[in-house]
């Protein structure tokens, strides 16, 4: 790739959605980040802002915690940095998963929301996951 190709991907608008796990020591950092595409980014924060539910929706799976959609921000990609050196204590660090709205969209079919559902199949899911959770509290 060459410099200006570069430089246009880090100019791309994106939807980013962050998260910490305690490691028992300083912690992880990880930061889920959707683009319109894998070259192009959205035009602005009114066609983003369509995902953004969605999105949350796919930040919490993956990260097995609760994301709001308030907290998932628009802006550059070159405004998420990845690595802060920090003189003293630790220096920050953050893992980067990209995804695109293609990956979202297939996702999301995949995993229907229950209020989209039939009556009697959400209530037999949600049946199912609380017979998991007695089960796991055993």
């Amino acid at each position: 790739m060459s410099d200006k190709q570069i430089k246009a991907l880090q100019e791309k608008n994106v939807l980013a959605a962050g998260w910490s796990e305690d490691d028992g020591w300083y912690g992880k950092n990880y930061r889920l980040i959707l683009s319109a595409s894998e070259t192009d980014g959205f035009k602005n924060a009114k066609e983003a802002k369509k995902l953004k539910g969605e999105f949350a929706r796919y930040a919490t799976a993956r990260s097995r915690q609760k994301i709001a959609a308030k907290q998932i921000s628009f802006n550059k990609l070159s405004s998420y940095q990845t690595y802060i050196y920090c003189s003293m204590g630790p220096s920050y660090s953050c893992a980067h998963y990209h995804i695109t709205v293609n990956e979202l969209n297939e996702w999301s079919s995949k995993n229907p929301r229950l209020k989209d559902m039939e009556p009697w199949q959400a209530h037999q899911i949600k049946e199912e996951r609380r017979k998991a959770r007695r089960l796991a509290k055993k």
